[in-house]
């Protein structure tokens, strides 16, 4: 069951992280002034 939960969070958290590369990369260079 642990390990269930670990593969879900752990599922979570990289899918949280592409969220937020595509955020950087749809960002307009001018914001990043």
């Amino acid at each position: 069951m642990e390990s269930n939960w670990k593969e879900i969070i752990w599922q979570q958290f990289g899918a949280s992280i592409d969220m937020l590369e595509n955020a950087l990369v749809a960002c307009p260079e001018e914001l990043w002034r």
